[in-house]
C-alpha cells in the first residue's frame, strides 16, 4: 500500500500502531480528562492536514506537526459531542513547544 501511495504523490504517511509497534515519530498522549472521543480522529487528521498544507515544504518538522494535531485532538476529547468539540486552529495551544512556536513565527 505505501508504495502505491508514493506513486500517487503522497510523500508522508502517518501510521497509528498498537502498543509495541515501531514508529519513527513518537508523540506521547497528552494527559487530559476525557469526556467524549467522538471527534478525536477527525480533529487529529484535520489539524494534521491543515499544518501540512501551511508548512508544506520538505523542511517542516513532522514531529511538531504531529504534536500540534495531538494537541488539537486532546482539546476535542474534553468536550461532549462532535462538531462543537473541534477547536479552531487558533485555539490550539503551542506554548511549551519551541518548534511549534518557531513554525508559527515564519
Amino acid at each position: 500500500m505505501s508504495r502505491g501511495l508514493l506513486y500517487q504523490g503522497v510523500y508522508y504517511q502517518t501510521q497509528l500502531l498498537a502498543q509495541g509497534g515501531k514508529l519513527g515519530i513518537k508523540i506521547p498522549a497528552r494527559q487530559v480528562e476525557v469526556v467524549d472521543t467522538t471527534a478525536a480522529g477527525d480533529t487529529f487528521v484535520g489539524a494534521y492536514a491543515a499544518m501540512r498544507a501551511q508548512f508544506s515544504d520538505e523542511e517542516a518538522n513532522m514531529s511538531a506537526i504531529i504534536d500540534f494535531a495531538n494537541r488539537a485532538a486532546s482539546i476535542a476529547v474534553q468536550t461532549q459531542g462532535a462538531q462543537g468539540a473541534i477547536p479552531f486552529l487558533a485555539d490550539v495551544p503551542i506554548e511549551g513547544s519551541s518548534v511549534l512556536q518557531a513554525l508559527f513565527e515564519q
